[in-house]
């Protein structure tokens, strides 16, 4: 999953984005197996991945008190939370909960997601409770030496912004497994590039978000 932000004056907190750096850019196997998974409380979705994510059990328990805190909506404090907790950044950086899923997402190995698929079914149910929505974002990578000023266009994008940890910027959430081509690519001049790419509908789903 990666989150990309819109317009927003300043930009504090896009470690998010930048992530996107780690894609391999290899078709990877579908992501199957956590749509069987019965929807859980936060707690218990997160007890499979404590090895994995330190110190994540004490963040839990951080989102669900900003839920709490929120209006009634269409989703749950625990399906809020989920989304709430991913979009928590604390140091280490690779320690984080976003960090730590988005590279095990993109590892070949899908046995490695299995200790996942509790947290995965309930942030993909919380995420297809809310509107895709189509937004063009701009946004530049690097500030000195080279630099790649990305063009992004999405069709399934989710508003993320009430449950987000910063409600100051305009987060919208590309859910896991969404497909793009590079539209153009072009110089600019001396170390800076712009880059194109736009979001595809494959015949196949690689990833089924609506809930079970």
């Amino acid at each position: 999953m990666a989150a990309i932000f819109v317009d927003i004056e300043e930009q504090q907190h896009t470690q998010r984005f930048s992530d996107i750096l780690g894609e391999s850019g290899r078709m990877l196997m579908p992501i199957e197996g956590y749509e069987k998974k019965p929807i859980v409380t936060l707690e218990e979705a997160v007890e499979p991945i404590v090895e994995y994510v330190p110190d994540v059990k004490r963040k839990v328990y951080v989102a669900k008190m900003k839920c709490a805190e929120l209006s009634p909506g269409k989703l749950s404090i625990d399906e809020a939370a989920s989304i709430t907790l991913y979009s928590m950044e604390w140091q280490p950086q690779d320690e984080c909960l976003y960090h730590v899923l988005n590279k095990t997402l993109r590892n070949g190995n899908r046995q490695k997601l299995t200790p996942w698929f509790l947290f995965l079914k309930l942030i993909l149910t919380a995420l297809a409770h809310l509107p895709s929505m189509a937004r063009t974002n701009e946004q530049f990578l690097g500030e000195t030496g080279p630099r790649t000023f990305f063009t992004i266009e999405c069709d399934s994008g989710k508003d993320i912004r009430k449950y987000s940890c910063y409600q100051a910027e305009d987060e919208i959430l590309l859910p896991a497994a969404r497909q793009f081509k590079v539209v153009s690519c072009l110089s600019q001049g001396k170390n800076f590039y712009m880059i194109q790419i736009k979001e595809i509908q494959p015949p196949f789903p690689l990833i089924e978000l609506a809930p079970q």
